[in-house]
């Protein structure tokens, strides 16, 4: 049997990834998490140092602004974790697979003339189907649309209203609102603010229907331990 070298691993890129408006450093730092997260949950914890050597820079704000973007992406959420002691430990890195929304999110990776995702399989797009209890155009043309309310003071980060206003009536035309309000919150956000989305892009891109694995549910939302400092010493474990 021959001997498995360096030459041999690689780490695979998805185009909503690789052709998204984000940074070459942003990719690139996607790449290393791809190599290094655990083929089962998708998640990978290694140190915001690890990082920056595997990336070959020397700020750490490199890092954080390449972690930032893929967040926004949704390409990358980002979980704190803690040492049975209370101490920070190095942040959780879940990457979800697939996105929900490939065609109709604006940089991130296709457009009008590009194909979904069940296009490129040969498949036909399921047609989306309206609730039961959908409100009326008049209510939906309003500032404050139902239901939207309890999601906008229950969500993390208040920011860009309008657009989220907008986000939230389309994602109710085929949605019930307590699903994505359900699906609120479970949600893992980083207790990190930077990391936290707009609220417009977390609806447009369908997070609430994403597959939380465990390790993300052990380190959800904390809101007690948002001005803990990290602890930079924290070692690699791919």
């Amino acid at each position: 049997m021959a001997e498995v070298g360096a030459g041999d691993y690689y780490a695979i890129v998805p185009e909503w990834v690789l052709f998204s408006d984000v940074s070459a450093q942003a990719i690139r730092l996607y790449a290393v998490l791809r190599r290094y997260a655990d083929k089962g949950s998708g998640v990978a914890h290694p140190s915001r140092r690890a990082l920056a050597d595997k990336i070959n820079v020397k700020d750490l704000k490199t890092v954080d602004t390449a972690i930032k973007q893929l967040a926004e992406l949704g390409a990358v959420v980002v979980t704190e974790r803690f040492t049975e002691s209370g101490d920070r430990d190095s942040n959780g890195y879940f990457l979800p697979r697939t996105p929900h929304d490939v065609s109709g999110r604006n940089g991130q990776g296709g457009g009008a003339d590009s194909p979904t995702v069940g296009e490129q399989n040969g498949q036909q797009e399921p047609q989306a189907v309206k609730p039961q209890n959908s409100s009326s155009k008049s209510d939906r043309k309003t500032d404050n649309p139902p239901g939207f309310a309890e999601f906008y003071a229950a969500y993390p980060k208040k920011e860009a209203r309008p657009d989220a206003v907008r986000a939230w009536v389309k994602a109710t035309k085929s949605t019930d609102p307590q699903v994505i309000m359900s699906g609120l919150r479970r949600f893992p956000f980083s207790a990190d603010r930077q990391y936290v989305p707009q609220p417009a892009r977390w609806l447009n891109a369908n997070r609430w229907a994403d597959e939380v694995p465990r390790q993300a549910e052990d380190a959800m939302w904390n809101p007690v331990a948002a001005h803990s400092t990290t602890r930079e010493d924290a070692m690699w474990n791919p």
